[in-house]
């Protein structure tokens, strides 16, 4: 039997590829990535690949064969590809690379003193070197990992999450800990994107490419929707510079290679903080807009269906809310858009009007805030 053409354009997320014979080989392409960083797939299969090269390297995707078309799986299917009909685009915001200071050694010796210097008690100075400067130099040495916040005043960080991770199919973005990243430049976006204005979804991400000299690559992600993006959605913030002691690196999905991001289940405090200015974050003008459309309907609906809540209570996975006067047509659409951008949640209709919600531990602590605060507005 011959093996199965796997020639394609696929999709996982919103991270497009297309797989290519090349060189007697097959390559993953993807937009913006130069040829000599793509990464390589070797056949261990009649149906299936593993990635060697990039954030991926070591995944393996088992293909299948459906009506004519051909999809599959990473990791024996826990993420799903989708396949396209087009090669994909480059995303709003990234391809980004970061700027290329080059050897310094007098630069490198003031940095030095710069960080022996570090102290919580009172921001670094990196003058008269541009604060990005001294991250990436920092981010080099792999010391520390990097949190940014718009606030500046913050001594110790709680394990809890603050915000919910869309489109999440591995179960770790939305766990109740304190979040940070190896790579300085990511977490700089988080200190001067103004979060408390926004609408909409903050697009963003890191992923590292090597050639097969060694040399490696970082890429770049960011982009918040576009109707946001002509109002300058940027403000001052912080750069925290955690202790790695506690961290422990997220893979990409469970068993899977280690991702970008990191999780501490116990308080952490800051070693130092660099303030940062939005015209500190060197992609400043090139942060993209795509559209949340679909999402920004989320959110109107979720006003409207929580409007009419009359009452919850705690179950031991999640809440029972109790509804009166909702439309059914807006309940189904809530739920049905809600399952979309947050598939590791859970919304059971019990009746009419009644439904159960369960997820991960961050989705509960920000539900449980959110009835905090409807139960403080219908007291006033």
């Amino acid at each position: 039997m011959s093996e199965p053409d796997l020639s394609g354009h696929y999709a996982v997320s919103d991270w497009g590829f297309s797989i290519v014979e090349r060189g007697g080989g097959l390559v993953m392409v993807s937009p913006g990535v130069p040829e000599e960083f793509e990464p390589r797939l070797e056949r261990i299969g009649a149906s299936s690949v593993r990635v060697t090269g990039g954030f991926l390297t070591g995944v393996e995707i088992e293909f299948t064969t459906a009506d004519g078309r051909v999809t599959g799986a990473l990791a024996g299917g826990v993420i799903p590809l989708e396949p396209l009909e087009e090669p994909p685009e480059l995303a709003p915001g990234g391809g980004l690379r970061p700027p290329d200071f080059g050897p310094d050694p007098e630069r490198d010796a003031d940095f030095e003193g710069i960080w022996a210097g570090a102290s919580a008690t009172r921001p670094l100075d990196t003058r008269p070197y541009p604060v990005n400067e001294f991250v990436q130099w920092l981010d080099e040495r792999q010391e520390v990992i990097f949190h940014g916040s718009n606030r500046t005043d913050i001594e110790e960080f709680v394990p809890r999450r603050e915000s919910i991770e869309f489109h999440n199919q591995g179960g770790h973005g939305n766990l109740g800990a304190v979040y940070g990243t190896n790579y300085g430049l990511w977490a700089m976006f988080f200190a001067v994107i103004d979060r408390a204005n926004g609408r909409g979804s903050i697009r963003n991400g890191v992923a590292t490419y090597q050639a097969d000299d060694g040399r490696t690559l970082d890429l770049y992600r960011f982009s918040v929707d576009h109707r946001v993006l002509p109002e300058r959605p940027f403000t001052r913030g912080a750069l925290y510079l955690l202790p790695r002691e506690g961290f422990e690196q997220i893979p990409f999905y469970p068993g899977g290679p280690p991702g970008s991001e990191w999780a501490c289940f116990d308080t952490v405090r800051p070693l130092a903080r660099l303030d940062v200015a939005p015209e500190d974050f060197p992609f400043l003008d090139q942060v993209g807009g795509h559209d949340d459309g679909d999402l920004l309907r989320l959110s109107d609906l979720n006003d409207e269906v929580f409007s009419h809540l009359a009452g919850s209570t705690r179950t031991a996975d999640g809440f029972r809310l109790v509804f009166e006067g909702l439309d059914q047509a807006i309940r189904d659409e809530w739920i049905e858009l809600g399952r979309r951008y947050l598939p590791d949640m859970e919304r059971t209709v019990v009746d009419g009007n009644t439904i159960e919600v369960a997820g991960p531990s961050a989705y509960l602590q920000t539900m449980e805030r959110r009835l905090e605060e409807l139960a403080g507005e219908s007291s006033d």
